[in-house]
């Protein structure tokens, strides 16, 4: 049996093991890149936990987590993101991405990170590692030309285009003032965040109000005359912003046949003009991009978000962050959810059913069939009181 390790990688064994693993596990080859275009692609370290995986001295996986901030019900998190799992063909199904993964959950905790996110292979194998599913992002379809009404209103404000290099600071700033309204919403850290600018090739449109205040954002790609107009994302503050945006990609009506817009699963583009004629698409019927997970990584730094009235006593069962097996009080004082261990529990829950109610609001009736507790009915009714309905829109990939 060889000797199986994990450490972090330093140095050159990024170029020499985690690019090199990556690209063959994500990209397109061969051949593999060369080592100057290697260089680009590597990350700073200050803000990621790089790990691999060897057999005796053979590195054979690898597996990240990116140090992040996400949105959950109103309270901005500390978050790891995981990105980069990989395994050399022969040496899967051993394993060894389970206990990478729990190595990053150590890490995870160490570093005092609430949540985990990721985009999955496959939702059913982090569904066991403690993941539960976000809604897809939805994708629609229009004409620039339904948008001729509003190009013919005059709106206080302006609409300026950069690219994404030169306006990436206020694109960021403003991000990061919106993300605790926006449910889910992951960002970089900054000192990451700045690296990202040198490999978006998109333009900005910066709205802003009479007073210069940015009032919204958005990112979008042309593909060519009488092609299509490709919205990346577009964010707003207010009304004004939203169809200061709007008008602008009304200006493009002569100049692009379809506009394709990318939003979060409550994006109800359909409804803010008429006569849109709107075809709304998932993410995948245009990018193969997988639907992202969250979980809960540390059960006692919930507190903070935003909950409705009640409380519930559980003991929580993850297999993979054994500081979370305790028993918890869950109980909304003054609007906010408060987490604080308890000797008993009223009932048993998994941390995927934990996770689903933080984050999307699973009704807990569902709990049972699933394998995630069974809470009774009184105990249901409370945690829908505490987590109503939400659809997270996790913005960032990694």
């Amino acid at each position: 049996m060889p000797e199986v390790t994990i450490r972090q990688l330093h140095g050159d064994e990024l170029l020499d093991i985690w690019v090199p693993m990556s690209d063959y596990a994500f990209g397109e080859t061969p051949p593999f890149r060369d080592r100057e275009e290697m260089k680009k692609g590597v990350p700073d370290q200050i803000d990621k936990h790089i790990l691999a995986l060897f057999e005796d001295d053979q590195p054979v996986s690898t597996a990240t987590s990116i140090h992040m901030t996400q949105s959950l019900r109103g309270k901005v998190f500390r978050m790891g993101g995981v990105a980069s799992v990989s395994t050399h063909p022969a040496a899967r199904r051993k394993g060894y991405v389970r206990r990478l993964m729990r190595q990053l959950f150590e890490n995870m905790h160490a570093e005092g990170e609430t949540l985990s996110s990721l985009l999955p292979f496959r939702e059913s194998f982090y569904g066991r590692m403690g993941y539960v599913g976000f809604p897809e992002m939805r994708v629609m379809e229009f004409s620039p030309l339904n948008l001729s009404p509003l190009v013919r209103q005059t709106l206080p404000g302006t609409v300026e285009r950069m690219d994404i290099k030169e306006g990436f600071a206020p694109y960021q700033g403003f991000l990061k003032q919106i993300q605790p309204q926006i449910h889910g919403m992951a960002l970089h850290p900054d000192s990451a965040a700045a690296g990202l600018r040198d490999f978006g090739k998109v333009w900005l449109a910066i709205a802003r109000d009479p007073d210069g205040e940015v009032v919204g954002v958005m990112t979008y790609r042309l593909t060519g005359f009488a092609r299509e107009m490709k919205v990346e994302r577009l964010f707003h503050r207010n009304g004004l912003g939203k169809h200061l945006l709007l008008q602008w990609i009304g200006r493009h009506a002569d100049q692009v046949t379809t506009v394709w817009m990318k939003g979060g699963p409550d994006s109800l583009l359909e409804t803010w003009a008429f006569d849109l004629q709107i075809k709304l698409h998932v993410q995948r019927a245009t990018d193969l991009v997988p639907t992202p997970m969250g979980r809960i990584a540390i059960v006692e730094a919930m507190d903070g978000m935003h909950t409705g009235p009640g409380r519930f006593t559980a003991r929580i069962h993850d297999a993979y962050c054994p500081w979370n097996n305790k028993a918890y009080t869950f109980e909304t004082v003054d609007g906010l959810l408060t987490v604080t261990p308890t000797d008993q529990a009223a009932t048993e829950l998994s941390i995927q059913a934990l996770a689903a109610l933080a984050y999307i609001g699973a009704d807990p009736g569902d709990f049972a069939y699933r394998g995630w507790g069974e809470p009774d009915q009184d105990m249901q009714a409370a945690m829908r009181q505490m987590f109503p309905p939400a659809l997270p829109f996790l913005h960032q990939g990694f």
